[in-house]
């Protein structure tokens, strides 16, 4: 193929992905839209004093797995959600396979939001407008990184984190253990990494080390009593 028509090939594709992710994303927040419009009276005014949070878990295939067969863990999870419930219109992205529904009680089915690649969990945070992020990262004391080519793919993260900061009121960065010890990201690379890094400047982001999940549920209920 000449050198010409392979670029526009490429384009081409190129366009046709971006066209499918953004058609991706812009199908997940209609579907929350629309659950909106069938909310009780009650329920929209109550969303309407709550800031909304978009919470975003780790692109982890063992989280899943976790949620299913560790009772603790699934417990912890839905507390956090438990305690945002009153606080928040809170909306939880999970990376799960498609059609796979995640194993949460008293977590409205509506509210849960999957993605399958990091830039598609950007774009989606970004979609959703909420007022404030709450960003989910698995850590453990002597991990070591675990975020595709390590260091370089860290500080890309990071910046995505910058992106995002900019759409939201508030920004929280929450360290919290991973579902499998010892297989998740070293607790004091990313704190290293975030510290070097411009958005650990920006007035509205925070980062929360959490040593139990219990820990940033209450974190969270304290942030929102700051709030306002």
């Amino acid at each position: 193929m000449p050198p010409a028509r392979r670029e526009r090939s490429a384009l081409h594709v190129q366009g046709a992905l971006a066209v499918a992710a953004v058609a991706i994303v812009g199908g997940l927040v209609w579907r929350w839209l629309s659950s909106r419009e069938g909310q009780p009276r009650s329920a929209a005014r109550q969303a309407r004093r709550n800031p909304s949070l978009s919470v975003s878990f780790p692109m982890d295939a063992a989280l899943v797995r976790a949620l299913e067969t560790d009772p603790a863990l699934k417990a912890s999870v839905e507390l956090l959600f438990h305690t945002l419930a009153p606080l928040y219109t809170a909306y939880a992205l999970f990376a799960a396979p498609t059609g796979h529904t995640l194993p949460l009680e008293n977590v409205d089915a509506l509210h849960i939001l999957p993605y399958s690649t990091a830039e598609g969990r950007a774009m989606l945070a970004r979609a959703l407008q909420c007022q404030a992020h709450l960003e989910l990262v698995f850590v453990c004391l002597d991990g070591d990184i675990q975020l595709g080519d390590g260091p370089a793919e860290l500080h890309a993260y990071l910046g995505r984190l910058e992106q995002l900061a900019r759409a939201v009121d508030s920004l929280h960065v929450a360290l919290v253990p991973g579902p499998v010890p010892g297989a998740n990201m070293r607790a004091s690379a990313f704190v290293q990494a975030w510290e070097a890094h411009a958005v650990s400047k920006q007035a509205n982001t925070a980062l929360l080390r959490c040593a139990t999940w219990d820990d940033l549920a209450a974190e969270m209920a304290a942030q929102r009593a700051a709030w306002g």
